[in-house]
């Protein structure tokens, strides 16, 4: 069983020659997609990984030229001589040699495709090159023995071929060739902040390599690319909602009376596999009754009983790296309350009508949507009979913002701020939210009630796009599936 496989392990340079080439438009560059079976990569592909990755893509849904352009629109915003230094994010442990499922740094993944860890990209900036630019792409060389313990790696030869570099490295190379480049370069572009997603990654080892050397922070520049989202990049987050959204309403059906959060978790996240999901995006919050008061409830291990009334989930599911962020509150019984009712309601008209002003046409940004949510909240609550003094709303009952960047990250491009105008193909959150404490300020019958609505949405021109359409949120139809539950 493990001969063959390990016959293709040992053929990549082969492999990278008989590989089938096509050119990028505009590029004397040549990519491979088409791999032979029976070789083994470190990530999946077409011809390991059919079901998840088509022909000529490098990632699900995300073609070579795509990335390719991505880094051209990059380089041509920077000046001759420039050098980019991208860390790679790396295994990271839980606990001895036991390790989290591997997530790539979202500006490496974004720029190349490459999704395997302990990796690291250069760029130069050259004028002397038909691309404008040369990539150096450094990796783990092919590795039998590794292999056999850790899965397989796709090496130097096919890295290549596949991603499109001009040269590829042994990471033992990164510290001369950093230190070369950077000597010579005018302009050096790296993100020096600690990210916890780099914990154990290159970052570190270009940072010493750099010495102190002046840089220019990267992420400012990717981000702005990132947030605009190109028709494949929307196609990806659809089918994230898609399945996000029928996970959570198949969950509406299910009688959760009884049982534990993490039952509930667990179900959602068979549901985004099944329904067509690569994983989570995030870990949920699987919250009974006044648990969802707490914004990051994670613990998820408390039991559903009566006396919660309603169960909150946040929750989204990933394809081909792009995510969906996706929030919903059903009763654990056959019906709302009328206090429940009232107030679900009164979120979901904010929710609604904050949907309504995510376009681009408008000229607003993130900033006038929040602080027209805020404004409808307080009308919202006052027309149910809470007694509201200055700041009420924002301190207490709806503490946090109404929406954030999604796509490779659950709170993408954080360098835009909230005052950026909406573009076209922006992709947003919009979730607000209200939090009853058990406080004599409020009406007692509201009381102990936590709750928001959510879902992606993609900025249109003058008509948004609610990407997580499929989960159900009117009234009538949660009702509708929770009585099918308690019948």
């Amino acid at each position: 069983m493990l001969g063959p496989a390990w016959r293709g392990l040992s053929a990549v340079a082969r492999t990278a020659a008989r590989c089938t080439r096509r050119p990028v438009p505009g590029s004397s560059h040549h990519y491979s997609t088409s791999l032979q079976p029976g070789d083994l990569f470190g990530q999946p592909l077409h011809v390991t990984h059919p079901h998840l990755v088509g022909p000529n893509e490098i990632t699900p849904g995300i073609s070579a030229t795509e990335y390719e352009l991505r880094r051209t629109k990059l380089v041509k915003q920077l000046p001759n001589n420039a050098v980019v230094l991208i860390p790679g994010g790396s295994r990271r442990y839980m606990r001895g040699v036991a390790f989290h499922e591997f997530r790539q740094n979202a500006n490496m993944m974004y720029l190349t495709g490459i999704d395997e860890p302990d990796t690291a990209c250069v760029l130069r900036t050259s004028d002397a090159t038909s691309r404008g630019y040369e990539m150096h792409v450094f990796c783990q060389p092919k590795d039998a023995e590794e292999e056999s313990w850790n899965g397989a790696r796709t090496g130097l030869d096919a890295a290549k071929t596949l991603f499109g570099a001009d040269e590829t490295h042994h990471l033992h190379e990164l510290t001369p060739l950093i230190r070369r480049l950077a000597t010579n370069a005018d302009t050096i572009y790296f993100d020096r902040r600690d990210a916890p997603e780099l914990a154990g990654s290159r970052q570190g080892e270009m940072l010493r390599a750099l010495d102190n050397k002046r840089t220019k922070p990267l992420s400012p520049l990717v981000h702005r690319l990132r947030s605009v989202k190109s028709s494949a990049e929307v196609s990806l987050m659809r089918r994230a909602g898609a399945a996000s959204g029928r996970a959570i309403t198949d969950a509406m059906r299910q009688p959760w009376l009884g049982k534990s959060e993490r039952e509930l978790q667990a179900y959602l996240s068979y549901g985004f596999v099944h329904h067509g999901a690569q994983r989570d995006g995030y870990v949920p919050v699987i919250a009974g009754g006044s648990r969802a008061s707490m914004i990051h409830y994670t613990h998820n291990d408390a039991l559903l009983t009566q006396q919660d009334g309603l169960v909150f989930v946040d929750a989204g599911a990933e394809v081909g790296g792009y995510l969906a962020d996706v929030s919903r509150a059903w009763p654990l019984s056959r019906c709302f309350t009328s206090p429940q009712r009232d107030l679900y309601e009164a979120v979901l008209r904010v929710e609604r009508a904050c949907i309504k002003l995510c376009v681009s046409d408008s000229g607003h940004g993130m900033q006038y949507v929040h602080e027209r949510s805020v404004d409808m909240m307080r009308t919202e609550l006052r027309d149910l009979g809470f007694e509201l003094r200055h700041g009420d709303v924002e301190k207490h009952l709806y503490p946090h913002r109404v929406g954030h960047h999604i796509g490779l990250e659950i709170h993408d491009c954080s360098t835009l701020g909230s005052f950026e105008p909406f573009e076209q193909g922006h992709t947003v959150t919009i979730e607000p939210g209200c939090y009853v404490s058990h406080d004599d300020r409020w009406p007692k019958h509201f009381r102990g009630i936590g709750l928001r609505v959510e879902d992606s949405v993609c900025i249109g021109s003058e008509v948004p796009t609610v990407l997580s359409v499929e989960a159900v949120k009117e009234v009538a139809d949660i009702e509708a599936l929770t009585k099918e539950a308690y019948q």
